[in-house]
């Protein structure tokens, strides 16, 4: 009877043995239920029992990138694709994961492949576009938008990301195009119309620009970066007034907002109050001592009464505290230039040429001959 016993319990226990396949439906009902933790020790089991199973390692290798482990999930993706090396998702979500750790070459190598095996996989597209704009290969991640944007035309959060991309090519005209798109899907973004304030800011629509900058502050209330925007294009408009009311409120804010205190500055110097725009730039460098335009500020109030040393000293702090800067090489130059130190304005306005500032270079051939 002891010997029957025993192969009954023998038995049941063979019997129980779940397969891989069991596993990994388990796994997934357990992802399902966002119990990752518990579904990666389901497709651990699954992958015991099947090695080559390459679903489990798809699925593990999601799990794990839920859990921000973002190593084990390049492992698991690069095991799906030794198993099968037509699998896109495979590359797609291995390119994702090296994206997480900042890996954004590796990573645009697998969208590369994702889209080789896939033409027609937008997301592949979209997180290229990505990655390219985070390596400042702007026009190569409008490339990628564009392919978005021509199957999912209605998507505001692509229109948006080609129009910052625009933004940053200088085709300020094309970005408000896209920021106008991103706003008819979605109308309710304080952000979307803030970015098409500051696109139209830079081809001088101002007025334009102020109404977006309130549309955005009407759609959140304490919108500080829209205050100080709002103030600035206020400026443009010689609103000096209206731009101190704007920078007021930031302040009402956040008391501690250093470029509502250098915005305000700026506002009170146009109305000839330097008195008071010394006090808002040493309140702003109180707050943030690296705050390079306080720096160009303070500059260009000892410009006016011609001190001309005093400005060099402070365009120097702001190019310590922003080295790519090119405004405040441009004014240390003209600065040193009327201190006829020829040789330093040459240099600092081939510097300021060399960071964008093509004007500069004007400066070198009309006074540095």
């Amino acid at each position: 009877m002891k010997a029957i016993f025993f192969l009954f319990v023998f038995s049941a226990i063979v019997f129980a043995q779940k397969t891989s396949e069991e596993y990994l439906k388990s796994g997934l009902a357990k992802a399902a239920s966002k119990n990752y933790t518990g579904a990666i020790i389901d497709y651990d089991k699954a992958i015991e029992l099947n090695p080559q199973c390459e679903e489990g390692f798809v699925n593990r290798a999601r799990a794990k990138y839920i859990l921000n482990d973002f190593n084990g999930s390049i492992q698991d993706n690069t095991r799906v694709i030794e198993i099968n090396s037509k699998n896109g998702k495979g590359y797609l979500n291995r390119g994702l994961a090296k994206s997480k750790m900042k890996d954004d070459k590796g990573a645009i190598a697998d969208y590369d492949k994702a889209i080789e095996i896939n033409s027609a996989d937008v997301t592949a597209y979209y997180n290229r576009g990505e990655s390219k704009s985070k390596l400042k290969d702007i026009e190569g991640a409008i490339r990628d938008y564009d392919k978005v944007i021509e199957v999912f035309p209605e998507d505001a959060n692509i229109n948006l990301n080609r129009g910052n991309c625009k933004s940053k090519l200088g085709d300020f005209k094309g970005a408000i195009r896209d920021f106008t798109k991103a706003i008819e899907i979605n109308p309710m973004s304080p952000d979307i119309y803030r970015l098409r304030g500051l696109a139209r800011n830079k081809i001088s629509d101002n007025r334009g620009a102020v109404e977006d900058f309130n549309k955005a502050i009407d759609l959140k209330s304490d919108y500080i970066e829209a205050y100080i925007n709002l103030a600035s294009a206020k400026i443009a408009l010689k609103d000096f007034e209206g731009a101190i009311e704007a920078c007021n409120k930031a302040m009402d804010i956040n008391p501690k907002c250093a470029e509502a205190y250098n915005t305000r500055g700026l506002a009170k110097y146009s109305l000839v109050d330097n008195g008071g725009a010394l006090q808002d730039y040493n309140k702003a460098l109180e707050i943030d001592p690296n705050l390079a335009g306080a720096f160009i500020n303070l500059g260009i109030l000892k410009e006016t009464v011609s001190d001309f040393k005093g400005a060099v000293v402070e365009y120097t702090k702001a190019i310590d505290s922003d080295s790519t800067f090119s405004m405040a090489y441009h004014k240390r130059g003209l600065a040193k230039y009327f201190l006829e130190d020829k040789e330093g304005a040459r240099s600092d306005w081939n510097k300021a040429g060399k960071l964008g500032d093509v004007k500069a270079y004007d400066l070198v051939r009309q006074y540095c001959h």
